[in-house]
């Protein structure tokens, strides 16, 4: 096999999936394009080529572009092991800018074995890339000294938007707070939701802010990304019975689940359905697995479901911006599959028809309905397994394991990344900071007129 694996590594010449080429409707891999000669691989011997197509990656459009060849020219056949390759003569006087676009690929393939100097710089060498918005890896070595320095960056702006700038009917939407960790739990059940939530205001330096002129209608308790995050049952009932006290509705927030971890939540929505029954409530309950769905159908009279922020998956990442072609395809980016008719009709059908967005840089297309909003934190990723444990207690943050019984080291560590890139990783997951709807009542306004109802905002 060692010989084999080395044998193979000669023909990646071409960037994988920069060019592809297809004979007869099959594509087959590009292995090398030197001027008028093109080598690929195919698994099995093909009888007669005579017409080749070949799609290449045209960065500037970052789209393919395709290059018909005909009368082609076999040069050479290599029978191999597992796969033939074939060496073709084309004529490149079919398309005058092909050399152009080939000649590309090759000097993306030889950069990493020539380049040198800083990566910024050996980056822009490259002619194609000069007019290029780049991720600037640079500034990968810049990171804040603290935590809070980070906060007071990242809340700065925010902190000096003030009532009067907020510009919102109170009538447009209804303002949630999410609170998703023991610390929070803990000074709900000491103090109070309001309490809880003008404290947090203050800390964060957004006590003139015109969110404190927002009344707060609702709570979201628990936390999509981690199960031993969310209340037990002894602290959930002091929650529940807290949001009663103050005229609060209710969401509770349940993460993906494991197979140990469903009796646990069967107990939990028993608990749930004979409260709502007590106090002639009704809440609702974020869907993050598609197990809850069935969990769930038996308490349609008390329990409403919701698509949670983990199923409602969209690409969400500081820097998509700088992705090639992001400004010509940032439209089709804004989309994921709760836009598609038929998979809302499914939705529909189990009873959904809220679902959880968040304010992540790129702006969500709304779809039909009335839905959610969170800010100014987004999830990037998440893990079943969780990183900062193995870090902590085998100091490897590669030896990971389904955690049983957890310390929440998350509740005093946290993860710093580059300012630049405005991240940040608590447990199992990362987050990004999106402080827009606090700084730009504009990106608010069009939201609501599109389909937000509801605002929800965490305070870490």
């Amino acid at each position: 096999m060692e010989a084999m694996y080395k044998m193979r590594l000669e023909f990646q010449e071409i960037p994988p999936l920069m060019a592809i080429g297809f004979i007869e409707g099959q594509d087959y891999r590009i292995l090398k394009i030197c001027g008028d000669e093109i080598t690929f691989e195919s698994d099995e011997q093909i009888e007669d080529v005579d017409v080749l197509e070949v799609s290449i990656f045209n960065l500037t459009r970052s789209e393919y572009q395709a290059f018909r060849f005909t009368d082609c020219e076999l040069l050479q056949l290599k029978q191999r092991e597992f796969s033939c390759t074939y060496t073709l003569k084309v004529d490149i006087g079919q398309h005058e800018d092909f050399p152009y676009y080939s000649g590309i690929l090759r000097q993306l393939a030889e950069f990493p074995q020539t380049a040198s100097g800083p990566v910024q710089s050996r980056l822009g060498s490259l002619d194609f890339l000069r007019n290029t918005q780049m991720y600037d890896y640079e500034k990968d070595s810049d990171f804040h000294e603290s935590y809070e320095l980070q906060l007071a960056e990242w809340f700065g702006p925010a902190s000096r938007t003030t009532i009067e700038s907020g510009r919102h009917s109170l009538d447009d939407y209804e303002l949630a707070l999410a609170i998703n960790n023991t610390r929070l739990y803990k000074q709900v059940a000491q103090y109070g939701y309001k309490a809880l939530i003008q404290s947090e205001l203050e800390r964060l330096g957004l006590d003139k802010h015109w969110l404190v002129s927002q009344p707060l209608t609702r709570v979201y308790i628990g936390n999509d990304y981690c199960p031993h995050l969310c209340p037990d049952e002894e602290i959930l009932c002091v929650l529940l019975a807290e949001a009663l006290s103050a005229e609060l509705d209710v969401t509770i927030v349940l993460p993906s689940l494991t197979e140990a971890q469903l009796e646990p939540v069967q107990r939990l929505l028993d608990n749930l359905n004979e409260w709502c029954s007590s106090a002639g409530k009704t809440v609702e309950v974020t869907v993050n697995d598609w197990s809850l769905f069935l969990l769930l159908e038996p308490y349609r009279q008390t329990i409403t479901p919701v698509l949670g922020k983990l199923l409602n998956k969209i690409k969400k990442d500081p820097r998509t911006q700088l992705m090639f072609g992001y400004e010509r395809h940032k439209e089709k980016m804004q989309e994921n599959n709760v836009s598609a008719p038929h998979y809302s009709a499914f939705l529909n059908k189990w009873g959904i028809t809220r679902f959880e967005f968040e304010a992540h840089g790129t702006s969500n297309r709304i779809p039909e309905g009335t839905h959610s909003l969170h800010f100014p934190y987004y999830q990037i990723n998440t893990s079943a397994f969780c990183p900062l444990y193995a870090e902590c207690v085998h100091f490897n943050i590669y030896k990971q394991k389904l955690v049983e019984h957890c310390p929440q080291f998350c509740g005093e560590l946290c993860k710093l990344y580059p300012k630049h890139v405005n991240m940040i990783g608590r447990g199992n997951s990362v987050f990004g900071f999106d402080g827009t709807l606090l700084t730009e009542p504009d990106v608010l306004d069009q939201y609501v007129a599109n389909g937000i109802d509801r605002l929800v905002f965490s305070v870490e």
